[in-house]
């Protein structure tokens, strides 16, 4: 006689807002965003999901902290505020949960061109497809492209919690030591980047290993020229030391400008990024081993960087004047780059 097969065992269920005694985690699914930070005050430590590369990124650190079994979710995938793309007047506005994929799938005649080819060149499709912006603005790595294009924009971040929203640029998300800024209960919601009349932009990634998702190096650069002369420039970089810097006064000293440069104007500006990036790596070194920086304590990698940073920034400020090379350079599908310039 044929003994009867086993009925399967019913799988345990974990119900939105609701932790079973054999749940891991409790998952939560607000649908607005008044829901979200009611949630998120109410738990706090909470993990913010979206695409959920970031915390497959941050695994290994997750352990080092215990893990996060324990903590709740908060899923951003209902809240439909959070997904909208709203051209304005004088600005693109993004909810925090837009996947870049659909970024890319606008296009560049509203999303800016450069950002633009950043996004398109970021990792691979899934990844584009599941990575958000705010996610990756929030992300404790500034490696990426799109962050230092941001940092040079100005983008403005929408920071809201339960008792107060309140907007900040982008630049002043992250302490000195990379740290966020954001406490507990606030959440970035929304990403204004500015629309701005550059007719000179261009960006390039110097990679390490050939990704543009853990690039050695950033530059991006845009400039408005009138008249052979230089009325307003953004230069920014990053991959050193895990941050992105933006230096104004080294804008400042080239706005007014008539290009091409001069050698002297160049070598000012040469000498300038020089102190920049040797004032850079003097705080780690302090702080770690109470020796001042000098050459040959500095990390051969970052100093690779540092290299390749000021080669590219000086050669974009040489070919100011030729636009169509700089947007045909700039354009190229596969921008990483381990020439000199």
């Amino acid at each position: 006689m044929k003994e009867r097969p086993a009925k399967p065992k019913k799988q345990p269920v974990t119900i939105p807002g609701v932790k079973s005694a054999s749940a891991a985690q409790t998952i939560f699914f607000p649908r607005s965003i008044k829901e979200l930070l009611t949630l998120y005050n109410k738990n706090p430590g909470s993990i913010i999901f979206a695409g959920g590369t970031g915390i497959m990124m941050n695994r290994r650190s997750e352990r080092e902290r215990g893990g996060a079994g324990g903590r709740p979710v908060i899923s951003l995938k209902r809240v439909q505020d959070l997904t909208k793309v709203v051209r304005r007047e004088r600005f693109l506005e993004i909810g925090a949960a837009v996947p870049l994929s659909r970024l890319a799938s606008i296009g560049s005649r509203i999303v800016p061109k450069t950002l633009y080819n950043a996004i398109i060149n970021y990792g691979y499709y899934g990844t584009r497809n599941l990575a958000t912006l705010g996610g990756l603005i929030c992300s404790p790595w500034d490696y990426s492209e799109i962050i230092t294009i941001l940092y040079a924009l100005d983008a403005q971040l929408e920071i809201r919690s339960i008792a107060h929203t309140g907007w900040i640029l982008i630049s002043g998300l992250k302490k000195a030591d990379g740290e966020s800024i954001l406490s507990e209960n606030e959440i970035l919601t929304r990403v204004r980047i500015p629309y701005g009349s550059w007719n000179r932009s261009y960006s390039r990634v110097f990679g390490m290993d050939g990704s543009s998702t853990y690039p050695g190096a950033i530059f991006s650069g845009f400039a408005r020229i009138e008249k052979e002369s230089i009325e307003d420039i953004r230069l920014s970089f990053g991959g050193i030391g895990n941050r992105v810097i933006r230096e104004r006064n080294i804008e400042m000293t080239l706005q007014g400008k008539k290009i091409p440069l001069t050698e002297k104007d160049l070598s000012l500006i040469e000498s300038q990024i020089t102190d920049l990036l040797d004032g850079f790596y003097k705080p780690k070194d302090i702080k770690e081993t109470g020796v001042l920086a000098t050459p040959a304590s500095i990390n051969p990698v970052e100093s690779y960087r540092a290299s390749a940073l000021k080669r590219i920034m000086l050669w974009f400020l040489n070919n100011l004047e030729y636009p169509d090379y700089l947007g045909q350079i700039g354009g190229l599908q596969n921008r990483q780059s381990k020439l000199y310039f």
